[in-house]
This record gives structure tokens, C-alpha cells and sequence, in this order.
């Protein structure tokens, strides 16, 4: 449980704002005294001493905490998830007289009024149930009573102030003992739209609060640790701060489709007050390098004591903030990769490449496709939506193209986008082109004319991945998104998307580009431990005669939105086939002739064109490598005493062939923080070179949690290490 609740207010003290004039974006000024609803149409009444006072208001926050799973929350208010009972104490200063009676006055939101579920009165001895609240009391002398409540599974979540109203019918009082609760989503009952059948499905998807993003290419990804941090006070904080100076009506907060829709415009500060600033630029002054951060709660922590952009964020970055504001609203959440994940900015459904005619690639030309992407998904019903979207709903933070005039996406079914349903709310289509698209290939002419050449079917949308139940280890989720590549249903599907492309008629042309296989080729390669890339391709004829082929591989610094960068290395050759005969082009570039010269956050990219003389056949491929990643090593005790100081001892190897320069290490843990400043006692790790070093930790939170250490080196991002640790109370 969080540290005493005493006080009714946070240390991210804000004020509420009422909502935006949608036609005007001014605020709406709301001024008044709530009771003042409740007593409309009222005679006038007076305050009277004569009356009794409520001389305790218990929320029984041992009791309610450990019943609603909401122990961990680090807040000083009580947290309860709907539609479940508390219980509530009321002791008055005597008893009650026949004529006089107690009300409880339930208010949420910024205006809260009887009409709108905002403002709940129930009187103690006759309550009767409003907007699917129920209340039962006993009593045994009218003095003391015993309230179990039971909210609606339908509840606005959000922060509740309960008072007390006393009066008789010559006057009235409202007590001076005020109570402060939050009420958030339930996935442990079944009635609530967010409700999540599976105990291990719930404490991986609502309690865990580490986890793993995956990053890196579709032939080498791994499990980037991340802490979440949802219990943590800034979470909730700012979960229910930026949904206040949202657009978002008070009454909407009972619904996780709207609330995670503004949760999605709101992760980002493109074009509201939203919490964190995107850059893709390689240029992070002023910042934090995107690569730095292994925790949501150091961006809401600053977020929440300036109330301004935290800078930066990637994609990554933006799904583990989303993935941490649902969680700690109660709503079931996780974070997923698309490996080579499209960008369609004209709705045409295919990625465009694009090539000058001496063989080197127009990058400037280029569609987006993305090395990795990363958005999230939430757990609830579409009520909205035609029956079987229910379930996992695909949300993303990242800006990236605007909807319905700002920059959000989602929630999607992902029913909706397995089946092609592009008309479905919301951003449906923008998602299903991620995840499905052919690569059309244009050669420009000396003449300046475009000409399409080549067509990869079903280009984009591999590996999509998250984090598994229980484990570190990868789930694959593709089958959720696609139809096995090939099959009868994922031709209908493609045929069903290609109906609503902006260049229907064109593709109908596309499709019947040569697809000759005179030639077979196949472009492969790796990145090794020491840093080296080695490229490879194969070709194979099919003919019965001699084939010529040009080939050119060329190399570049890639960004992982696909952005690439200077070229590194660019080969030429040209092949005599033979009938039936195979031959190889290879390839290296050393880590010593890139590591130094791209960005932090790039990896290589190898473009291959290659053209068959005598048939104008042509082959086109673009592969991104990235070397494999050494692990940090954590030596770490099995367990520990809360708020009692533990060593833990980290080594790392470089294994590259180059120095690592601009080293840093970041350490840190759900309620685990070091004790003094975490700084390595060098700052260039040499190659072939082990560095060891032990630093000081303290838990403040009891419980199973996960060490996470980040070391940040100019040449080479995430590289991660994590260990388990047991605190005990």
C-alpha cells in the first residue's frame, strides 16, 4: 500500500480547467457551489448547530485497497475500481432524530450537476440507487453506520470528493470532514467494458509494471526493458491531468473508446498541451535523446512539474507512455511492434521506391517504411462498432498524420483491420497500410519520365510483436493483424483494401508488371558482434541460354523511420550467366567504415538493383542490418529490505571493433532509485574491453520488481541489461 493518505491533495498540485469551448478553444468559465443543484427549487433553509456532526468519514482504505487490487497506487487519495463495493464508515456526534436527515453527495468532473451522473446524493437511512449506484446501511443506534457502495460498472473514472449534507426541516449543514477517492476501469468485472477473463492476462496487462518494446529490424529484434511505472504517482496524475484539458466532455469518461482516443492525442504535444515532443531529426539539443529513456516515469514526473512538452520521444518512447496512462487508469494495455511498417501518406495502399536511371536510389522520393514501429493496443469492448470488434484495440501516440484535425489514431478494431474494414472508426485505414502494402519500384528515365518496373507483394507487416504473458520472452501477434500471406483470405482482403485506394485504376496497371523469373535472386546478411556487416546475393538463372546482369549494392546509414542517411559504400558488377548457373556478390563493410560516421540511432541499409540485359528483368531490395548487442550484466541481490540500501554490480564488454565513446549508464527500477548519482567511472570503453563498477540502490516500494540498466554510447543505442529483485516490507 502507498504511503498514508491524510491529505486530499497531490504533489502535483493543478487546478481543474474546464473544458474548451469547441467553437472558440476558450475555456468555458464554470464558477459554483455544486450543493447549489441539489437544493434548486429547495426553500431556503439555514445553517444550525442544533444539528449533529459527523465526527468521522472512514473510506476504510486498508480494507477497500486490498479488495479493489489498488494497493500500489503511490497516491494520497484512495483509488477504487468501479462497478466493485467499498466500504464507508460514518460516526455522528449523536444520534439522528426523527426528523432529520444524512446525505452523501458524490461529486465528479468540472461542472458536476444531478443530470449528467456527475453529482450523486443518497440519503443514509433510505438510499435509492441513481445512475446504477447502489448503497446499502446498517445502523445499530442511528449513530454509527456501516455503507457498503457499489458503484456502476459504467462509472465516470476520475477523482470524486464525498461530503456529507445534514438537515432537518428547519435547517441544514454540510460537514466540515471531507473525503477524496479515484475511481478508475475494472478488468476483473465482467459487466465493465474493459473486462479481461484471464487472472494472467490482468497481471500482465494492468499490474505489471515493467516490461519489454521490441525494436530493431525484422531479421534481429529484441526486448527493449522498460518501467512502466503506473503505480507511481505521476502516472495517475498525469493520466487524469491531461484528460482535464482535453476536449473531452466530463460524461465521456465513462466510455475507453473516447477517453483512449484523448489519450492518443494527448501522449504527444504536436498540437495540444500534451506531454511529450517528437524529433526524428538526429539533432536532440535541448533534449533527451530519445535512446536515453527506459522509464515513463522520469517523462511524467517532468511533465508534471512543468505542465510543459518533455523533449524527446520516438515511437517507442510514445506507446510507453500510452501503454502507462491506460494502465494506470485500469484499462488493459500493452505495446506492440510492426517490424518494416508502412507510412501511407497519400492513401494509395503501396509503398513507393523510387531509383535514378545510373542505379542509384532517390531516397528523397521515397514512402515511409519504417524499420519498426511501435503503437499500442487496449482491452475493451466496441459498443460502437458491428458485433465481433470487441477485444484488442490498436492506439498510437506518435503523430504522424492528423485525424479528424489533430494528430491521434485510434482506437481500431483489430477485427476490423484484419478483415480490411477501412471505413470503420477510427483511422482503420491508416492502420491496415501499415501492416499491409506491395512496394512498387519507379526508375526515373534520363528523360525525367517515371516508370514502374518492379512489384514486391505483401511488402510490409512482419513480426509484429509483444511482450508475452508471464515472460520477457517475444509474442508473435501478426496472425491477429493478417491472414497467412498467400492464402484465399488474404487475397479477398487485398482486394477489399485495394477498392478504397486513391489509385485504384493505376494499380490495376501496377499488378501487371513483369514478374519474370529468369533470374532468381535473394539478398541476405548480417550484423555481428564486432560490429561488421556482411551482405550477400545470390543469383540464380533459369534460362537456357547466357543471361547478363548489372548489379549495384549500395550502403547507407538508415534511420529507423526509414530516413536514410549518407551513403557509406556503393559496389558495381556485372554477371555472365551461363544456363542453370549460380554465382554471388559479397559484400563487407566494417565496423570501423560506418560506427563512426552514422547517427547514434542509425543502422545500416543496403539497396540492391539489379537488371537482366536480355530480358529488361529487373530485381530491386532494400534489407536494414544492425549488429548484434552486447548485454549490461547486473549482479543483483535476489532480495532486499524496503527503504534499506543494496549493491548491485554491473559489468559490460565491448565486443565491437571499434572504442565506444560518450558513455552513460542510467539505472533505475519501479520505486527503486539510486542512491547517489549514477555516473560510470569512464567515459570511453576501448575495444576488447570489460568495465565493472557497483552502485548503491534503495527500494521504496515493497514487491516483485525489475532492475533495468541503459547504457548510452555515441556509437552504438539500447544497449540493456535487467535483473529481478524481491523488496520485502
Amino acid at each position: 500500500m502507498g504511503p498514508s493518505r491524510r491529505s486530499t491533495r497531490s504533489n502535483y498540485g493543478y487546478r481543474r480547467r474546464a473544458p474548451y469551448n469547441l467553437r472558440s478553444r476558450s475555456r468555458v468559465n464554470y464558477n459554483y457551489n455544486y450543493f447549489d443543484s441539489l437544493a434548486a427549487g429547495d426553500k431556503v433553509v439555514k445553517e444550525a448547530d442544533s444539528l449533529p456532526k459527523v465526527e468521522k468519514l472512514d473510506l476504510c482504505e486498508k480494507e477497500n485497497s486490498a479488495e479493489h487490487r489498488t494497493g500500489e497506487y503511490e497516491v494520497d487519495y484512495l483509488v477504487l475500481r468501479r462497478g466493485q463495493p467499498f466500504r464507508l464508515r460514518v460516526k455522528l456526534s449523536r444520534k439522528l432524530k426523527a426528523d432529520e436527515k444524512v446525505m452523501l453527495v458524490f461529486a465528479t468532473g468540472r461542472s458536476p450537476y444531478p443530470s449528467k451522473g456527475t453529482l450523486l446524493s443518497f440519503h443514509l437511512r433510505d438510499p435509492v440507487a441513481k445512475f446504477g449506484w447502489t448503497i446499502e446501511s446498517s445502523s445499530v443506534d442511528d449513530q454509527e453506520y456501516e455503507l457498503k457502495i457499489t458503484s456502476s460498472a459504467e462509472s465516470i473514472i476520475g477523482k470524486y470528493n464525498l461530503t456529507v449534507q445534514i438537515s432537518s426541516s428547519e435547517s441544514m449543514k454540510t460537514s466540515k470532514l471531507k473525503e477524496e477517492f479515484c475511481l478508475i476501469f475494472n478488468p476483473w468485472n465482467a459487466k465493465d467494458d474493459v473486462y479481461m477473463k484471464e487472472e494472467a492476462d490482468r497481471n500482465e496487462y494492468v499490474m505489471n509494471s515493467s516490461g519489454r518494446i521490441w525494436v530493431g529490424t525484422k531479421t534481429k529484434s529484441y526486448g527493449r526493458p522498460w518501467v512502466f511505472g503506473q503505480f507511481e504517482e505521476c502516472a495517475l496524475e498525469a493520466a487524469l491531468y491531461v484528460l482535464e484539458i482535453s476536449d473531452l466532455p466530463d460524461v465521456a469518461l465513462s466510455n475507453p473508446v473516447l477517453l483512449t482516443r484523448a489519450f492518443s492525442k494527448m501522449s504527444n504535444s504536436f498540437d495540444d498541451d500534451g506531454i511529450l515532443s517528437g524529433n526524428w531529426s538526429g539533432d536532440y539539443t535541448g533534449g533527451v535523446e530519445p535512446t536515453d529513456w527506459i522509464s515513463s516515469v522520469d517523462i511524467l514526473e517532468q511533465y508534471m512539474d512543468t505542465k510543459e512538452e518533455v523533449k524527446y520521444g520516438q515511437c517507442w518512447v510514445f506507446s510507453a507512455i500510452l501503454t502507462t496512462l491506460m494502465r494506470a487508469v485500469g484499462i488493459p494495455a500493452r505495446s506492440v511492434t510492426n517490424f518494416e511498417s508502412a507510412h501511407d501518406t497519400d492513401s494509395s495502399m503501396t509503398i513507393d521506391r523510387h531509383w535514378n536511371w545510373d542505379d542509384k536510389p532517390l531516397t528523397d522520393l521515397n514512402d515511409s517504411v519504417w524499420n519498426f514501429h511501435v503503437w499500442n493496443e487496449g482491452w475493451f469492448k466496441r459498443t460502437d462498432l458491428p458485433a465481433g470488434h470487441d477485444g484488442w484495440q490498436a492506439i498510437d501516440g506518435t503523430p504522424q498524420e492528423n485525424s479528424e484535425g489533430v494528430m491521434q489514431c485510434g482506437p481500431a478494431s483489430i477485427a476490423s483491420i484484419k478483415e480490411g474494414d477501412v471505413y470503420l472508426p477510427y483511422d482503420s485505414k491508416f492502420v491496415i497500410a501499415e501492416v499491409n502494402g506491395d512496394i512498387v519500384e519507379w526508375v526515373k528515365q534520363k528523360s525525367g519520365e517515371m516508370t514502374p518496373v518492379w512489384l514486391e507483394a505483401n511488402a510490409v507487416g512482419f513480426n509484429i510483436s509483444t511482450k508475452a504473458v508471464g515472460s520477457s520472452e517475444r509474442e508473435d501477434v501478426t496472425h491477429h493483424y493478417k491472414y497467412p500471406e498467400g492464402s484465399d483470405m488474404e487475397r479477398k482482403v487485398a482486394a477489399r483494401i485495394s477498392k478504397y485506394s486513391t489509385r485504384k485504376d493505376e494499380l490495376k496497371k501496377l499488378y501487371d508488371v513483369s514478374d519474370s523469373k529468369g533470374v532468381e535472386f535473394h539478398l541476405s546478411g548480417d550484423g555481428y558482434s564486432n560490429g561488421d556487416v556482411a551482405i550477400t546475393l545470390n543469383l540464380k538463372s533459369q534460362a537456357t541460354t547466357i543471361l547478363n546482369v548489372h548489379v549495384t549494392l549500395t550502403c547507407t546509414g538508415s534511420y529507423y523511420n526509414g530516413a536514410a542517411s549518407d551513403e557509406l559504400k556503393s559496389e558495381s558488377k556485372e554477371f555472365k550467366l551461363y544456363a542453370k548457373d549460380v554465382d554471388t556478390f559479397q559484400m563487407t563493410l566494417a565496423a570501423g567504415d560506418y560506427l563512426n560516421k552514422i547517427a547514434t540511432d542509425a543502422d545500416v541499409s543496403v539497396f540492391c538493383k539489379a537488371r537482366v540485359v536480355e530480358t529488361n528483368q529487373y530485381f530491386f531490395k532494400k534489407e536494414t542490418f544492425t549488429v548484434d548487442r552486447p548485454d549490461v550484466v547486473i549482479d543483483a541481490p535476489r532480495t532486499a529490505d524496503m527503504n534499506g540500501e543494496f549493491p548491485v554490480d554491473i559489468s559490460f564488454t565491448n565486443k565491437l571493433g571499434v572504442d565506444l565513446t560518450e558513455c552513460r549508464l542510467s539505472l533505475l527500477g519501479t520505486g527503486i532509485r539510486p542512491v547517489r548519482t549514477v555516473k560510470l567511472y569512464k567515459s570511453v570503453i576501448e575495444a576488447g574491453v570489460t568495465i565493472k563498477q557497483t552502485f548503491n540502490l534503495r527500494a521504496r516500494v515493497a514487491g516483485k520488481k525489475e532492475l533495468v540498466a541503459l547504457l548510452h554510447t555515441r556509437q552504438l543505442r539500447n544497449i540493456t541489461g535487467s535483473a529481478s529483485i524481491e523488496v520485502f516490507n
